[in-house]
Parts: C-alpha cells; structure tokens; sequence
C-alpha cells in the first residue's frame, strides 16, 4: 500500500504553485474549493479504497470509471456517465452508451499449406528505429458546424477564462475543452490563437 504524503510538503508545494497567481485566479480557486467541498460536499469515494492494480482487475468497467473519476482529475473523464453498470461516454454533445461486454474476436488461425508445397521461412532484419523529429506547432483547431471562431487576446487566457467571458460561466470550460482537444487545458491558451466555440457564445468579432 502506498505510503500516505506528508501534510507539511503539501501545503509547501500548494504555496509554491500557488505565489506567482493574481487576484483573481485565487479567488476562482478558493469559490471552486469552497463549491466542491464545503457547499456541496467532497465526492463520494469507494467503500473499498482501491490501492493496487490487482484491486482494479476485480472492478467491473462501471466500478472501474467511477474509481478513477474519484482519484483523478482529468477532463476526460468528465465525459463519461455512470448510471449502476451502464457507462455512456459524450460524443458531440450526446450521451452515447457503451457495452463493455463485448470481447475482442478470436484470432483467425493461419490456413496450413497443402501437401508436397515447400515453405520458405525468411529471415527479416529489423529496421532501424526512428529519431522523432521536433513537435509541429499545435495547428488551429479545425471549423465544426455549428461552432463558432475565436482568436485569444495578447497575453493569453485559461479556457475557464474564455467560457466566461463568451459563454458567461467558468464552468461551461469543458465545451471548450471538448472542441480543442489539442488545446491542454492546464496550461493558458497563448494569445493569437484560434479557438473553437459552441454555437452561441458572445463574441463580437467572432466567425461561423
């Protein structure tokens, strides 16, 4: 069982991370905390904490989702919906649900060679491996119909701060997310940039 961080290295590191955030970015944290685990209380967790890998093989794939939606915290998994042993997963905004018990189709197995024809066996050298090149650019994000253009202002913007401004709610920045996938959400979204958003935002000078 992993061994549990100390208090005192959390709250150095949480200092840290936290001393170069304006005003404003530390009171939409203090709301989000003060939302997520005062108002409405922390999420609920598993009656039997999952601590190792082993645990995880014995969950079914609803009990599986739902596990890491309360261990971790990532937009995608966001987009999935647990409803007992139903999982649906968002798909351009509709619910679309999965079966998790199909099984993979077995392997088709290889046709044997007639009798009296001979069988060559060849001996393939592998290839060198590749040395990856530099990471392009991240590329503007590609028009959707129904969507709308939106170039981020100098100085940059987080997507909370751009679904505020164009959707009017902070919250709403997962929609922003889902149409600029390329886009990480943890970083600020450098100014100049093209971004995606759902039909209906209020840009001034923005494009269908």
């Amino acid at each position: 069982m992993p061994t549990r961080p100390d208090l005192r290295d959390i709250a150095h590191n949480v200092r840290d991370a936290l001393a170069d955030c304006d005003r404003e970015t530390l009171l939409e944290l203090l709301t989000f905390v003060l939302k997520e685990y005062v108002v409405e209380g922390p999420p609920p967790m598993l009656v039997h904490q999952t601590e190792t890998i082993a645990d995880l093989q014995r969950l079914r794939f609803g009990e599986l989702i739902t596990a890491l939606q309360t261990r971790l915290d990532l937009p995608e998994l966001a987009l999935f919906a647990v409803d007992g042993d139903r999982v649906s997963v968002r798909v351009g905004g509709v619910m679309q649900p999965l079966d998790a018990s199909r099984t993979a189709p077995a392997a088709a197995e290889l046709p044997r060679p007639a009798a009296g024809v001979r069988v060559v066996e060849a001996n393939l050298s592998p290839r060198p491996p590749t040395v990856p090149g530099p990471a392009p650019a991240p590329a503007p994000a590609p028009a959707v119909p129904g969507t709308m253009s939106y170039r981020v202002p100098p100085g940059g913007q987080t997507m909370r701060q751009i679904a505020r401004q164009t959707l009017g709610d902070g919250e709403r920045w997962k929609e922003i997310y889902f149409l600029n996938q390329k886009m990480p959400p943890e970083y600020a979204v450098p100014g100049g940039t093209e971004v995606r958003l759902p039909a209906g935002a209020r840009v001034a000078d923005a494009a269908n």
